[in-house]
């Protein structure tokens, strides 16, 4: 009886792991879903306005930040990811915890996971695609809710900022973007329309087919 054939393995230093795809069968596939994107430019969080806000490259803690949504087979499968490359890195590193810090968060309004993958300022912004490959603007501004795959480095770290493993954001692939929602602070009032309005709406789906072949940027071709 032929032995099973040995399923190929991830090599967190020199590949990428693309959240949305199967990876070599170590994942489930399913697009995600992007939930505060903030790669059109750097930010990072201002404490005299108590909120994220849009930097300079140079600011401090400026980075280009992308939360999204997984089922949770897709967290599970990351995360056993993530376990396995920290304990790679930990053989060669003294003092390191047994275990990293979990960060992935549930989305209590459906029993989602959520997990920030983020890219520090200083380095060059994440690529954005559209699902024929087609490289999108570096401003371009990517809607929440939108579905997407992000392509990820898995940098396992320990020292004054914690220990875990860093979801370093290398490039994004959007392949259903949503309607915009822009932030209206006025409450309803009991008054007809003025005028119907589309100006949110896109008529048509603007993006083709899901590549399947990987490329440098993790994306197929």
């Amino acid at each position: 009886m032929e032995s099973a054939p040995i399923a190929p393995q991830f090599d967190y230093q020199s590949d990428l792991y693309i959240i949305g795809e199967t990876n070599n069968g170590l994942s489930p596939a399913g697009l995600v879903e992007a939930k505060y994107p903030r790669i059109d430019q750097p930010y990072h969080f201002s404490n005299e306005r108590n909120q994220t806000v849009p930097c300079d490259a140079a600011a401090t803690n400026a980075a280009y930040e992308l939360t999204v949504k997984l089922n949770r087979a897709q967290a599970e499968a990351l995360w056993t990811q993530m376990k396995v490359a920290y304990a790679h890195a930990k053989q060669s590193n003294t003092g390191w915890p047994d275990e990293p810090k979990n960060t992935f968060k549930n989305d209590e309004e459906d029993g989602y996971h959520l997990v920030k993958t983020q890219k520090r300022a200083i380095y060059e912004a994440p690529r954005q695609y559209d699902a024929t490959r087609a490289q999108l603007a570096a401003d371009f501004q990517l809607t929440r809710g939108s579905k997407v795959k992000a392509a990820v480095k898995l940098v396992p770290y320990h020292g004054m900022m914690g220990t875990g493993v860093s979801l370093r954001l290398m490039s994004v692939q959007v392949v259903d973007l949503a309607p915009r929602q822009d932030f209206v602070p006025f409450a309803v009032e009991d008054a007809p329309p003025i005028a119907p309005s589309n100006a949110n709406e896109f008529d048509d789906n603007p993006f083709g087919s899901t590549p399947s072949k990987s490329d440098e940027w993790g994306f197929g071709a």
